[in-house]
């Protein structure tokens, strides 16, 4: 059993080689028998061979699956595998994604810092929260990312839709900082962690595996875990829709202050 599924919507077409193929959509599973995808729909390609009778079969005999013998040379073959950094993306890059209006006055990016104006408006609202993200696009990933500034609530989370998504923020209250891990459900909400910090820039990281993420301080040289949550609660047939995981950066704020984030490294795959 293959963990990729639900494939249709195929467009047969040929390369300049006289290659056939078929893209197509579909999902992986998060393992063969985990019926959950939290990665959204994606692209697929396999490869098509044509019988004497003018029929074909595609993929691994009519399976689509991770690896398939294509008639590709090695540079052609090259995975879709990205990192993320501040280095290789600014505003403008189509990667970057919104939650619905995108105020451009709330976003800032100089010399390798991502400024964000923290609003009222929270992740668990269906509004604008000042955030912005980019797709997860494949299970087992590392981030890391320096958060400072003023904002009253300033982090990462991993975010599905408004009632289901895991958050690793700084917090400010009563004169107090703290780093929490926090997770979202449906109607269930929970702080795995508080844990008090007093340096100015503050090193949040996160890993995930097929199944389970994990959230971090780091303090110096060492790192302290702060809790963990199960993939399969962000995915579709967990939260509902299509769209997949978003890993965003946020900042809230009532005073509408800022947040800075610098040195943001997400390896995925």
């Amino acid at each position: 059993m293959s963990t990729i599924q639900g494939i249709g919507h195929g467009d047969l077409i040929e390369d300049e080689k006289g290659n056939f193929f078929i893209v197509c959509l579909g999902f992986r599973q998060i393992g063969t028998w985990e019926a959950y995808h939290h990665l959204g729909r994606e692209v697929f390609m396999a490869p098509v061979f044509f019988q004497e009778d003018g029929w074909f079969t595609a993929g691994n005999n009519g399976i689509v699956t991770e690896w398939m013998d294509v008639n590709l040379t090695a540079d052609e073959q090259k995975q879709g595998i990205y990192d993320v950094s501040f280095e290789k993306m600014d505003l403008s890059n189509p990667r970057w994604c919104y939650l619905r209006d995108y105020h451009r006055e709330n976003y800032r990016f100089e010399d390798g810092v991502m400024s964000l104006k923290g609003t009222a408006i929270t992740l668990e609202e269906a509004d604008t929260p000042t955030f912005v993200g980019v797709r997860q696009s494949e299970f087992d990933t590392k981030l890391t990312v320096t958060v400072s500034g003023e904002a009253k609530e300033a982090g990462l989370t991993f975010y599905m839709d408004e009632d289901e998504h895991y958050d690793l923020a700084v917090i400010r209250e009563k004169g107090e900082k703290r780093v929490i891990a926090r997770v979202k459900v449906g109607d269930a909400q929970a702080v795995l962690k508080s844990v008090e910090v007093t340096e100015e820039d503050v090193i949040l990281e996160a890993e995930s595996t097929p199944s389970e993420y994990f959230f971090y301080v780091r303090k110096g040289d060492t790192r302290e875990l702060l809790g963990s949550a199960r993939s399969k609660y962000l995915s579709s047939e967990v939260a509902g829709g299509f769209t997949g995981v978003v890993m965003g950066l946020y900042a809230v704020d009532n005073e509408e202050k800022w947040a800075e984030f610098k040195d943001l490294y997400w390896k995925q795959g």
